[in-house]
């Protein structure tokens, strides 16, 4: 599964698992079952394909009256019974069948989730044609959601769209079931968490097609704008590209820097990387163990997967050997703000690639943030 695709999953399981809990009736028969999935699948990927436009779209029709935000706003509320009923179901649904099978709810889960985000793919495909938006194919993609004929509930009525009738129609029938139940609140347009949680979908689209062709002028354009809108992983994956040459030209100071672009976004595999290059003397100066050592740590701390925590915590036990008892008190009692001193300094305080958030607690010593298990570099003594 591409890269693609697992970052829409969890967008879509971000998105959908937080639908309000209510108290679960007996599920229905398989076909209706199939049927309320199918709308659900649709309306989801609807929504998804929306929030994604914003992220995409917003700055590039800036000037648009209405602008990308208020369209999507429109569309929500014009569309809240259906929006509203698939989030009812998916939260009846999978809460039944986590009662009835827990694995078996995990399989339908994961089933439900990949073919939302295949829908979702094909919607952005079929506009972009996995290249970067730009201002006329953002018009493209955001008119539609402001036609009150494409809406979930009349789409079907058009021409060539019929077969997306009996999904309204499924959900209508939904609605109006014994048993069913609204949420106690309900907020129409988007908060800032949804908006922040929409996926880049086109722009990451255009970046593997351009991966794939050696297009390297897109690639860069791609991952560079997404970065600069706050995509942590986009910056890691230009330090990458520049660590080993590949695509991009060998550059370890620019490495370096999406590195920390990646950091200051929250994407602490950026730690996990600067800490390397700290080991292995890969950048012009400021090459220091207990950097390194105090970067592995943080990038422990602050995984988000397994994967990421056993790769930062390899390379915490291979320079841990090497460490003597000083320094390893020395990284404990070293602060956020002077690791990040030390990684603005080895970008030779360059201009920063993005506009990243302000560190949390800057006085806040390394050893607070590190496991129980790391004893050793708890400082005994005060630092």
């Amino acid at each position: 599964m591409n890269r693609l695709l697992l970052q829409i999953i969890f967008s879509v399981a971000t998105f959908f698992t937080s639908a309000t809990a209510i108290s679960q009736p007996a599920l229905p028969s398989t076909d209706v079952i199939e049927k309320r999935n199918a709308a659900a699948v649709f309306v989801v990927g609807r929504e998804m394909f929306a929030l994604s436009l914003v992220r995409e779209c917003a700055a590039l029709l800036d000037r648009a009256i209405p602008n990308t935000l208020l369209i999507m706003t429109a569309w929500s509320e014009r569309n809240s019974l259906e929006l509203e009923a698939s989030k009812v179901w998916l939260s009846e649904y999978f809460s039944g069948l986590q009662k009835q099978n827990p694995s078996s709810a995990q399989i339908a889960q994961q089933a439900f989730l990949q073919e939302t985000s295949r829908a979702l793919i094909e919607s952005t495909r079929t506009i972009f044609r996995q290249k970067l938006p730009d201002e006329a194919s953002c018009k493209r993609a955001v008119d539609p959601f402001s036609e009150v004929d494409l809406d979930l509930s009349n789409v079907g009525k058009q021409p060539r769209f019929e077969k997306f009738a009996e999904f309204a129609q499924t959900l209508k029938e939904y609605r109006s079931s014994a048993g069913y139940q609204t949420p106690s609140t309900r907020r129409f347009g988007y908060t800032p968490a949804q908006l922040a949680a929409g996926q880049m979908v086109a722009s990451h689209d255009a970046a593997e097609a351009a991966q794939k062709s050696r297009d390297t002028a897109t690639y860069l354009a791609a991952y560079s704008n997404m970065a600069r809108q706050g995509d942590g992983k986009a910056a890691q994956t230009l330090g990458i590209s520049y660590l080993n040459g590949d695509l991009l030209p060998k550059d370890t100071q620019l490495a370096y820097r999406w590195f920390y672009a990646a950091f200051q976004l929250g994407d602490y595999e950026g730690a996990n990387a600067i800490g390397v290059m700290h080991r292995d003397g890969l950048i012009t100066k400021g090459n220091d163990r207990a950097i390194a050592q105090a970067s592995f740590v943080l990038a422990v701390a602050a995984a988000r997967t397994n994967e990421a925590r056993n790769r930062a915590l390899n390379n915490f036990n291979r320079l841990d050997s090497a460490l003597s008892n000083e320094e390893r008190s020395a990284v404990g009692c070293m602060s956020l703000s002077t690791l990040d001193d030390a990684y603005r300094t080895a970008t030779e305080n360059a201009q920063p690639l993005v506009q990243g958030a302000s560190i949390k607690d800057p006085q806040r010593k390394i050893r607070d943030a590190i496991p129980p298990n790391f004893s050793k570099y708890r400082a005994e003594s005060p630092c």
